[in-house]
């Protein structure tokens, strides 16, 4: 139904609008302690919490071309709203759905190709499961496959490969949830010389009684031990001009959680974090506190030791 579909696709992209590490995976779960001796692994988690905070950073501003791309055309994520984005019109809806018996729940699948104007498409299917005639509740999953996708023209063209997926139910109007994953990587040529990012994440939002509350992953980080690193449920506040704060959980694929408290965070041109503070806690109340006092390095202070690395 065009009424759900524009639901889902509606919210999708509101949705989505450090210090550095090796490869890993599949250990067992294991405590590890944060002890006051231990700055190899104060350190890990300053470089980790780092990298996932530069991920919720951008994945809120929609970070899919790197800040120098703006050109005469516009970003990936602009064309990608529009590409996505649909008015509603149901005087047109010819849904087979609406002569169904009332309390009846149907299942429909729609795929749909989109060509890019300069080559590449995207696929974007769309399952939904309604009430024939009351619309909720309803459940709407939405899967965009991009291949290869380009926007533009010769001289300033953006190409995008990867894949986002909704998911979207609501028992009412003022009762629902919506879960957003993706990972997109885009390439770009333009007067300002070849770019390229990738981008990964995942969002859910839950309403209740119309009130709406948001939270963020980000995209896993593999340190150089092998330990993956995600900073999870987190809630993300400002903008790259008055500095993002972010507070959330920092756990690792061996079942170990940290707090991360963030303020400030600003970042260069390059990506890296020009300013800011990350504080890291642990369940028995040891704290590592990372600050950056350029574009190119940051300062771990731990158990009354500080000391300065290059960022990534």
């Amino acid at each position: 139904m065009k009424l759900l579909k524009a639901i889902a696709l509606s919210t999708t992209f509101s949705l989505l609008t450090a210090c550095g590490g090796g490869g890993g995976g599949d250990e067992d779960p294991q405590a590890r302690i944060l002890e006051a001796g231990d700055k190899d692994y104060a350190e890990e988690l300053a470089i980790s919490a780092g990298e996932g905070s530069k991920s919720l950073a951008s994945s809120e501003s929609g970070g899919f071309t790197p800040v120098a791309f703006v050109g005469e055309e516009d970003t990936i994520l602009d064309k990608l709203k529009q590409s996505l984005t649909q008015p509603v019109d149901l005087s047109s809806d010819n849904s087979p759905l609406s002569s169904l018996p009332l309390g009846v729940q149907e299942t429909s699948t729609k795929t749909e190709k989109v060509l890019g104007n300069c080559g590449g498409y995207y696929e974007d299917t769309t399952t939904t499961t309604v009430d024939a005639q009351t619309l909720y509740p309803f459940q709407v999953e939405l899967s965009l496959n991009y291949v290869d996708y380009c926007t533009g023209n010769e001289t300033n063209k953006t190409i995008t490969n990867g894949n986002i997926n909704v998911i979207t139910t609501a028992s009412d109007e003022s009762n629902s949830s919506q879960s957003v994953s993706y990972n997109l990587s885009s390439s770009s040529t333009s007067p300002y010389g070849p770019q390229s990012l990738t981008r990964a994440g995942s969002e859910t939002c839950n309403t209740v009684n119309g009130v709406k509350t948001c939270s963020s992953s980000s995209e896993p980080y593999t340190a150089s031990s092998g330990v993956i690193y995600t900073f999870e449920n987190a809630n993300v506040s400002g903008n790259n001009s008055s500095g993002y704060n972010i507070e959330g959980d920092l756990t690792d694929n061996q079942g170990n959680s940290f707090n991360v408290n963030v303020e400030g965070l600003t970042q260069c041109d390059s990506g890296n974090i020009s300013s800011g503070t990350i504080t890291i806690t642990s369940s028995t109340g040891e704290v590592v506190s990372v600050t950056f006092p350029n574009c190119s390095e940051c300062v771990i202070s731990y158990a009354g030791n500080a000391w300065t690395i290059p960022q990534p």
